[in-house]
């Protein structure tokens, strides 16, 4: 594990505000970038840690998780997962239980946490393990209320159900267009910004309609739904491993066939919105015991490249945040996908070399 104070890294490649680099170096010193330079410039008291052949990035976010582990040990077990794969900052889309302050408080110094505590859904239809219900918009704007008083970062809409593969279908849930509209415009008001669960070509075109930010899942998304996408600048998190995941629950051969043809054709409707120019963000789905946290985000940037998606552009929307001067020195370095070492505050955490 790396012990120096002051010290330059050098890459193969490097992801800077201007995309992949490969004459830049990051010098580092008492757990802080000082400087971007020039490969060229040396400075013989630093020390130099030269990673030629890998790449450097900064560490990723896993732009949809559930944060759903309440007893310490697994809450600390849950960020040791997460930190091995180089994510320091995380989406969370709710759970059943507002605890956003506890979970918060818990691991604010480990974690980057974005929470929407509630997923808001409809009454009496998908939701009930991952948020609370509401009959009228009165009844979402007020949880909408409460869920800034507890400190919600961002609202998560569920206008849909999940895709069942023994039936081939999506089950119920969502809500008309006009109160999805109603909802979103409420949270907006409140400086809030929106992210949906959807899936099935109608409840991702209600969606995108009604002035989200996020799309989250979006199975049977239309081509549509992807223009009204690209132009309005709403960001695709497809979750592709988290579709591919149900086959370790899967109760027949007829549902893994199922899976396996909705996983395929999911990977060519995120190439395709990937092609008309829509933001594709990497999300893991994590929670269940089924999804694990961390090993799950790197099988989604797996799948991303599986669907076409150029490696460099992937780890540019897994990056948490870009590199700057004066900022934490928390950085990765990788071969490909795959993370070899992790930097937190200029000290390597992580070697998997």
């Amino acid at each position: 594990m790396n012990t120096v104070s002051d010290y330059i890294v050098k890459a193969g490649s490097t992801l800077t505000e201007k995309g992949f680099e490969p004459d830049r170096t990051l010098r580092i010193r008492d757990g802080r970038i000082v400087d971007i330079n020039d490969i060229h410039v040396s400075d013989a008291s630093a020390e130099l840690l030269d990673f030629t052949g890998y790449t450097v990035t900064p560490c990723f976010c896993d732009y949809h998780l559930h944060l759903i582990k309440k007893e310490p040990a697994a809450q600390l077990e849950m960020v040791r997962a997460l930190t091995t794969h180089g994510i320091t900052a995380v989406f969370d889309g709710g759970s059943q239980d507002l605890y956003l302050s506890e979970i918060k408080d818990t691991i604010k110094n480990s974690l980057e946490i974005h929470a929407s505590g509630h997923a808001i859904y409809k009454q009496g239809s998908y939701g009930k393990y991952i948020g609370q219900g509401v009959e009228t918009v009165r009844d979402a704007e007020q949880l909408i209320d409460t869920l800034m008083e507890a400190g919600a970062d961002y609202i998560k809409i569920i206008n849909s159900g999940i895709y069942n593969p023994e039936n081939n279908n999506i089950t119920e849930g969502g809500f008309s267009l006009n109160d999805m509209r109603a909802i979103a415009d409420y949270a907006k008001s409140k400086g809030l910004n929106v992210a949906c669960h959807a899936n099935g070509e109608k409840a991702v075109e209600d969606a995108v309609q009604s002035g989200v930010m996020y799309l989250i899942h979006g199975l049977y998304a239309s081509d549509a739904s992807m223009e009204i996408m690209e132009k309005k600048g709403i960001a695709f998190i497809p979750t592709i491993h988290a579709f591919a995941s149900l086959g370790n629950i899967s109760k027949s051969k007829k549902s893994q066939n199922n899976i396996d043809r909705v996983v395929e054709n999911h990977k060519k409707t995120v190439r395709r919105a990937y092609d008309r120019g829509v933001m594709i963000l990497p999300g893991s789905d994590a929670g269940p015991e089924f999804i694990p946290y961390g090993s799950s985000f790197h099988e989604e940037l797996l799948m991303l490249q599986k669907a076409g998606i150029p490696p460099e552009d992937i780890l540019s929307s897994a990056a948490a945040k870009q590199f700057e001067q004066g900022a934490r020195a928390d950085f990765l370095v990788l071969d490909g996908l795959e993370v070899k070492k992790v930097f937190l505050k200029g000290k390597c955490v992580v070697d998997n070399t």
